[in-house]
């Protein structure tokens, strides 16, 4: 699957990819996913409530990232929600972590991909494991014929990559000039142009590719927000003035809300501390320190 991603594609595939998924880093769009990813930490600071009992309790916070993280993403990513905290047997997590496994084999394989692409292609050689693959592409399919049979629209990636399947992937300019000066980043791209390959034939948005595109989304996003929040979470217990300022900026943030903990788009966008640690800790601590795009 990650073969057939923006990650590892090239050429003709890779500009077709990177033309489609441009629009989904807009402002918009991503204002569009926000509310999933708000409802599912909501959700998980329930479930915590209700699993503390009423009482302190010590967790591993890499462990408690990774299930609060793969919930989050596979509800962006794949168009499901799950419960890792109460139920860590689940399938999407158990494939989720051998998905966003970096280590040991399936590690050396992706160090491979940047390092010795052309070795690694004549080898034929995967980065997933073949039952990883199969679970996704089995998923995501699934999840796109019931959508379709069902007429139904989730604001999530699996959404934006089927419009990016009919070319109506695209977005209001003015929407996104709201957003310039948020701090984040967004794309500039809000149009979707069709892109040929060596035969000169359209390329379209396959089951695979939309499958490619959703597990590689997931893959860049687990594991960096994982170590990004452990990071954070460190920084911020060995700085204690830092993390008073934070709380404030927090606590500031709450008032201005409705129902006073339910954060969103544009409240965030106002909380330029919370980004300059989040981008001091990326700094300090970069999740990922290799990439293999080339200038072209």
């Amino acid at each position: 699957l990650l073969a057939r991603s923006l990650f590892f594609a090239n050429g003709a595939q890779w500009r077709h990819h990177r033309t489609g998924l441009s629009p989904a880093f807009t402002g918009s769009k991503i204002r569009s996913m926000f509310g999933l990813l708000s409802k599912s930490a909501g959700d998980a600071m329930n479930r915590l409530v209700v699993f503390s009992r009423g009482k302190p309790f010590t967790m591993e916070l890499r462990d408690l990232y990774s299930k609060l993280g793969n919930d989050a993403m596979t509800s962006i990513s794949f168009g499901v929600e799950v419960d890792s905290l109460t139920d860590p047997e689940n399938e999407f997590f158990l494939k989720g972590k051998r998905l966003a496994k970096v280590d040991g084999l399936p590690g050396l394989k992706l160090l491979m991909t940047t390092i010795l692409p052309g070795l690694y292609k004549f080898l034929r050689l995967g980065v997933l494991y073949k039952d990883v693959n199969e679970f996704y592409l089995e998923a995501v399919s699934t999840n796109i014929r019931y959508r379709e049979k069902n007429s139904i629209k989730r604001p999530d990636f699996i959404h934006l990559l089927l419009q990016a399947r009919k070319n109506k992937l695209n977005t209001e300019q003015m929407e996104d000039d709201e957003f310039q000066s948020a701090g984040f980043s967004t794309a500039e791209t809000h149009t979707v142009e069709s892109q040929r390959d060596a035969t000169n034939e359209t390329l379209q948005w396959q089951d695979i590719d939309i499958t490619a595109a959703a597990a590689s989304f997931f893959f860049g996003g687990i594991e960096t927000t994982t170590t990004l929040l452990c990071f954070a979470s460190y920084e911020l217990a060995v700085n204690p003035t830092i993390q008073a300022r934070l709380r404030t900026e927090i606590d500031n943030a709450r008032a201005e809300l409705v129902d006073g903990k339910t954060p969103t788009y544009e409240i965030l966008q106002k909380m330029k501390y919370l980004d300059m640690v989040v981008s001091e800790t990326l700094r300090r601590w970069t999740p990922f320190g290799l990439t293999n795009r080339r200038c072209t």
